[in-house]
């Protein structure tokens, strides 16, 4: 249960730290590497995915997006390859949602870009 505790304490950290610089230091970074679909929400949303995807509702939350907005924002990731399902065989009317190749590629710029701008994770 630590684990899953101290996981869940990093994840938090750097969504927070993620959130604080997006708006200053991100945006033309992720734009030029050809992710600049992603706002605010969208990339936090993929952050929490990405860093602990079983409490990424709870992190999405005590960043202040609502459910609504989370939702909304999944849904767009969804369209445009940032995430996708994965079908579970043991019960068909169940998908996970899963980060694809293009949602990890993105976070690893974000992150990149945070440690880039002295915002070490």
């Amino acid at each position: 249960m630590d684990d899953m505790n101290s996981s869940a304490d990093r994840a938090y950290d750097v969504l927070c730290k993620m959130r604080d610089a997006i708006a200053r230091d991100l945006s033309s970074r992720l734009s030029a590497a050809g992710y600049g679909d992603l706002n605010r929400d969208d990339l936090l949303t993929l952050t929490a995915m990405n860093l602990n995807r079983s409490q990424a509702r709870t992190l999405i939350g005590q960043l202040g997006i609502t459910g609504q907005t989370g939702s909304q924002s999944i849904k767009k990731m969804i369209l445009r390859g940032y995430l996708g399902f994965h079908d579970n065989p043991d019960k068909p009317r169940q998908s996970a949602i899963i980060i694809t190749e293009r949602g990890r590629a993105a976070f690893e710029e974000a992150l990149g870009g945070l440690n880039a701008g002295g915002h070490s994770v």
